[in-house]
């Protein structure tokens, strides 16, 4: 789990634009450290820096250490983000299911954020952790309760590609309905690419083993994937929360059709700043 260079662009347009001025507390959603990605984007950590009218401090070089899932590899001595954030001025924690690099232990499987780290935070960074949990109601519920009001949520989550990455990928529906049922005013939403990667061994190996099971004529890997190369691509959320409602978990259903009325995501994007 890693921050990644193109945090760094939008961070710096969120302060141009007064959305963040990091004087305030930010809570990792899992805790993260600095990727190859990030070390190399020096000029975009210049900007970022001169931004906050703060010096940039030496994080250190980055490490090769190969790919998983169609990534760049991080290696287990790349550096932790907290200092990141500390340097721009945020009170820094993170949460994560084992209490991880000192990080405040929550499973977000089944845990309820704590009374008092309701609504205390400016800033909530999801960069590569949702996608590993299964209860996403409650995932997302937790992000929803860390953050105060007029705070931002900050989501850079797998949408395609990557096929062994995670338990699942998401869509830009899936941040439609939960901004339109929670009322989250969007400041970007988007799809993006970030190239490409061999579908895994795992895939055809398992496609060979258990793809006959029902159908015997089933030919084998050529029938559903083979050996190819598959684009890889994230879902980029910058939201802000501007009420203290509780969280309303969303559902692919007409808006008439939940149990209040909802304004519909048209007018709930008031502004875009991107």
């Amino acid at each position: 789990m890693a921050l990644h260079g193109g945090l760094l662009s939008d961070l710096a347009l969120l302060k141009e634009r007064g959305v963040v001025n990091g004087s305030g507390r930010i809570v990792e959603i899992g805790a993260q450290q600095l990727s190859n990605d990030f070390l190399r984007s020096s000029d975009h950590l210049s900007r970022l820096f001169g931004l906050f009218d703060r010096t940039a401090p030496d994080f250190g070089a980055p490490s090769w250490a190969g790919t998983v899932d169609g990534l760049e590899r991080l290696a287990d001595s790349a550096p932790a983000s907290g200092p990141f954030w500390e340097a721009l001025g945020y009170r820094y924690c993170a949460v994560d299911f084992d209490g991880y690099r000192d990080s405040i232990a929550l499973d977000l499987n089944r845990d309820r954020v704590p009374r008092r780290l309701r609504g205390a935070f400016d800033l909530v960074v999801n960069t590569g952790t949702t996608e590993h949990i299964a209860n996403q109601d409650n995932a997302f519920r937790a992000i929803h309760d860390f953050t105060r009001k007029d705070g931002v949520m900050y989501h850079m989550v797998p949408a395609g590609g990557m096929m062994c990455h995670g338990l699942l990928n998401y869509n830009l529906k899936f941040f439609w309905h939960l901004c339109r049922e929670n009322a989250y005013e969007v400041l970007s939403l988007r799809m993006q690419a970030h190239g490409s990667s061999r579908v895994p061994r795992e895939i055809i190996d398992s496609n060979r083993d258990f793809g006959r099971i029902l159908d015997s004529n089933f030919a084998g890997e050529d029938d559903v994937i083979a050996e190819q190369r598959v684009p890889d691509c994230c879902v980029v959320a910058i939201l802000r929360r501007i009420n203290d409602d509780p969280f309303v978990t969303p559902m692919d259903v007409p808006a008439d059709l939940m149990r209040s009325p909802r304004i519909s995501l048209r007018q709930r994007v008031a502004r875009w700043i991107f």
